[in-house]
C-alpha cells in the first residue's frame, strides 16, 4: 500500500496536468504543463521502482510527516495556469529543479521512498553538494509550479508548508540512515547542508 497509494496519486496528478494542455493559449504555458505532468510522473515511476527498506520508522510523526507531504502536492496541482510573464521564470525553475531532480534520481536510484527508510546510502554526484539534493530539485521544481499557477495564494502557501514538511522528513531520514549505516556519519561531516547550500 505504501507504494501503491503514493503511485495513484503522483498519477492522478499528472494526468490532471496533461488534461489541462488544450486550454493553454501560449508556448510558456504548454512548457509550464509539460513541465508540470513531468514531475509528478517522474515522483510516481520513482514510488514503484525503488528498494525494499533496510530499516525503516513506522512511529506515528515520521509516517505523518511523509503523508502531508503527498497531500500537499495536491493544492499544488489545482492552482491552474497563470497568464503573462509571471509564467516564463515559473518555468525556468520548473525546468531547472527537474532536470537537477532527474540527475539526483539517476545517483539514488531506487532508493527513493516516502517514508523514511534505510535503502541504501548515496555519497556521489548531486549528494556531494547537500545530503537531500531530491529535495533541492523537488522544491525548487514545486516552487516553479506555484509560482506559475493563476491561485497563488493557494499554491505559495501550500509549497511553503511542503518544505518545511520536507525539512522534517530529512531529519528523520537521516536518523535512520545514520542507525542502519554506521559510516553516514562520516558522510553528514563531509556534507554539512542538508537541502539548501550554505542555508539548511
Amino acid at each position: 500500500m505504501d507504494r501503491i497509494l503514493p503511485a495513484l496519486i503522483y498519477g492522478t496528478l499528472g494526468l490532471v496536468s496533461v488534461a489541462a494542455l488544450p486550454e493553454q493559449t501560449s508556448w510558456v504555458s504548454v512548457a509550464y504543463r509539460l513541465l508540470t505532468s513531468c514531475l509528478w510522473f517522474m515522483f510516481m515511476a520513482m514510488t514503484v521502482m525503488r528498494h525494499r527498506s533496510r530499516r525503516s520508522i513506522r512511529a506515528p510523526l515520521p509516517t505523518i510527516t511523509a503523508l502531508l507531504a503527498l497531500v500537499a502536492a495536491i493544492p499544488l496541482s489545482l492552482g491552474g495556469t497563470a497568464s503573462g510573464f509571471r509564467l516564463v521564470p515559473a518555468t525556468i525553475l520548473l525546468l531547472a529543479g527537474l532536470l537537477f531532480s532527474l540527475v539526483s534520481a539517476t545517483a539514488l536510484g531506487r532508493c527513493f521512498g516516502l517514508l523514511p527508510a534505510a535503502r541504501g546510502v548515496v555519497t556521489g554526484g548531486t549528494y556531494r553538494l547537500v545530503r537531500h539534493p531530491l529535495y533541492l530539485g523537488e522544491l525548487t521544481t514545486m516552487l516553479g509550479v506555484a509560482l506559475g499557477a493563476q491561485r497563488v495564494l493557494l499554491t505559495v502557501p501550500a509549497w511553503l508548508f511542503v518544505a518545511l514538511i520536507q525539512a522534517i522528513r530529512a531529519h528523520y531520514e537521516e536518523r535512520t540512515l545514520a542507525e542502519a549505516f554506521p559510516h553516514y556519519r562520516a558522510y553528514v561531516a563531509e556534507v554539512p547542508y542538508r537541502i539548501v547550500p550554505g542555508l539548511y
